[in-house]
């Protein structure tokens, strides 16, 4: 159903520009189960909707959506509710679940040929950023990874001093 959808993600250390496909892209928007709706409201505007937030992430009273598709403008009084439901789903997807994310730096190929798909919706690829491919998305679980760093720790010889 998505084509591709792009995170910010950052470690800490670094900020990247993480881009996503099919159930990876679903998962990271929340929607583990597509709505059919969704599916609709998709095709209505032609197969593309393109979702661009040019506010703050962490401040959901601070975030600018702008949603454009081929027919969003001129179709009926549906596109304000399918609107609306694009709106919702972005903002939860921004405010929601930590993931853990395996990804690996896009290669030229891959750099050129997302570039070409962005340019036939009128985006472009942030120059700054480095871009990776997510192949892997897990939702974290605190309590489990907590548990888990616990017993790593509590497994681990302690450390010796050597006179």
């Amino acid at each position: 159903m998505f084509r591709n959808a792009s995170f910010s993600a950052d470690d800490g250390s670094s900020s990247c520009c993480c881009w996503a496909n099919g159930d990876r892209a679903a998962a990271l928007l929340g929607l583990l189960h597509p709505k059919a709706h969704l599916k609709e409201v998709i095709e209505r505007h032609h197969g593309r909707v393109v979702v661009k937030n040019h506010g703050s992430t962490l401040d959901p009273s601070a975030q600018e959506l702008m949603i454009t598709g081929k027919d969003m403008i001129s179709s009926s009084s549906s596109s304000s509710s399918d609107e609306e439901l694009l709106r919702m789903m972005i903002l939860n997807a921004c405010s929601s679940k930590t993931w853990n994310v395996v990804a690996r730096a896009m290669d030229s190929e891959g750099s050129e040929e997302l570039e070409k798909q962005l340019r036939e919706v009128g985006m472009v690829l942030v120059p700054q950023m480095k871009n990776v491919w997510a192949f892997g998305v897990d939702q974290v679980e605190a309590a489990a990874e907590a548990r888990n760093i616990i017993k790593g720790l509590l497994l681990l010889p302690p450390h010796q001093t050597h006179p």
